[in-house]
Parts: structure tokens; sequence; C-alpha cells
């Protein structure tokens, strides 16, 4: 619609050493065939109500500001790495890990290839033809909104994860039947919603398919469910190795997984 730009979901948390920058992007349907009309009369998992992908990059600091060095997406619960950087190398004490290596982007951006259809992100070293929608990131301060290459002025707006999902996430009434959340799962001995409530359209016959995961909560094949979002720091130096870069750095903002701590703390307390 002319007028109406997307928007994607954006959050930063930082180390002394590292930016790890989430993207999320949200849709209101979801289908996994083009031939939308077909697909979802023939095949009742290829159609429902929201979706939602997530992409985490990590960025190593240094004097310019920083440069990305690796990534990690899951698209369809395939969880894989992305590295920029010949001397990140997969960690030995990791096991098997699905590893990437991409070209360092000269421009300091990362080229994402979007699903038309069922939405998942991969990583791309470049604009494959014919490969559906493509999204530019640009990560550099204001300028941190994915743009459509070429389709200008189609730019992204952006919103905080943490100011327009997270906080009313955290804190609402789940037992009031909102409807909103579902699909907890314990982190830190918290429960977190996992997925929002979904409905598969009426043409299928189904009533619920909550699909559509929050950023932090997106089921992977990879470590543990919340880490990638939560403690990226933890989950990225859990699976890649770093040459030169201390095994843990203490986090400078991360907001996630101090309110987690500090929910958890209040749970203990009220222990018998």
């Amino acid at each position: 619609m002319d007028g109406i730009n997307p928007q994607a979901y954006q959050q930063v948390v930082e180390t002394d050493t590292h930016y790890y920058v989430t993207y999320s992007l949200f849709y209101p349907r979801d289908y996994e065939s083009a031939r939308q009309d077909i697909k979802c009369s023939i095949d009742r998992n290829a159609c429902h109500e929201n979706d939602m992908e997530t992409v985490v990059l990590a960025i190593e600091k240094n004097a310019d500001g920083g440069k990305i060095i690796a990534a990690f997406a899951s698209p369809h619960g395939k969880g894989t790495f992305y590295v920029f950087d010949d001397a990140v190398q997969v960690n030995p004490a990791a096991g098997h890990v699905e590893i990437v290596h991409l070209p360092a982007p000269a421009d300091g951006r990362i080229m994402l290839r979007v699903e038309a259809g069922g939405h998942g992100i991969e990583i791309v070293g470049e604009v494959p033809d014919g490969a559906g929608d493509i999204l530019m990131l640009k990560l550099q301060g204001a300028d941190a909104a994915p743009v459509i290459p070429g389709v200008a002025p189609w730019e992204y707006g952006m919103r905080g994860i943490y100011e327009d999902l997270w906080l009313d996430a955290l804190f609402a009434d789940w037992g009031s039947g909102n409807g909103r959340y579902a699909d907890f799962f314990p982190y830190l001995g918290v429960n977190l919603p996992g997925a929002m409530r979904g409905d598969k359209p009426a043409e299928v016959g189904w009533a619920f398919d909550d699909k559509a995961h929050w950023p932090w909560a997106h089921k992977r094949d990879v470590g543990e469910r919340g880490d990638p979002f939560i403690d990226p720091d933890r989950f990225f130096r859990a699976n890649l190795a770093f040459p030169g870069i201390p095994p843990e750095s203490p986090y400078v903002w991360n907001p996630f997984l101090q309110a987690i701590e500090q929910a958890a703390e209040q749970l203990d307390a009220q222990q018998p």
C-alpha cells in the first residue's frame, strides 16, 4: 500500500567486547507456497495466522565501532551459523554445528534471503536471481533498518523488541484470558510465553495454530531455547571460537537477562 512502510523489530545487547543485534520480521499470515488458494485447501499445515522470523548478529567492537563476524538464523527450525571472519571456527566442545562461511560485506551490511511464502530467513553473500524477497540490513547507527535493494523508498521502519513486545509479554496477566500468549517454556526458572496465539483460517477448519514464536523463544535445534536472544554471548561462544577474545565478557546492557534474573530471585525468595 502506498505510504505504508513495513516494520521490523530490532534490539541490541552489549558486552565489553561485542554487540549482539536481533532483527525480527512479523507476518500476519504464513503460506509455504505461492499457490496460496491451492496450498491451504490441500495441506492444512501450510497455512496459518501469524509468523515471526528472527536473525541474530554478532558484532565485534573495534576502533571504528564494530565489524560483523557471525550471525545465526533458524529457518524452519534448522539452526545455522554464518561466519564472516576466517579466524572464527566451530568451538570444539560444541559438537556438530551447521556453519556457512561468507565473505565479509564490504559495506558492513549483510544480505538476507526471506522466503516469500514460508518467511524463513537465510543469509546470502549476494542477491541471487529469482530468490524472492531480499532484504539488506544496515548496521550503522540510526541507519539500522532493513531496506529492499533497488526498491527505494521502501525502507523498513524500526520498532524496539523491548518496548513493543517484551514488556507486555513479561508483565502480562497470563491468566486473564487475553488469549495472546501460548507455548510457555522455562528459562532460569521463569516461565516465558513462547508463541503468540494464532488461528488457522476457516477454510481448513482448525482452531489454534500457535506457530509465531517471539524473538526470545524460537524453537531451535542448537543450544537452549531462549539463549540466542536472551544470552547471545553465551550462545555464540558455546558454539563458535573467537580467537583472541576472552572466554566470556560481562554484559554492559542486557535488560532481558537482567529482568529474568530478578524474577528468578523473587521466585526463590517466595519458596518456603
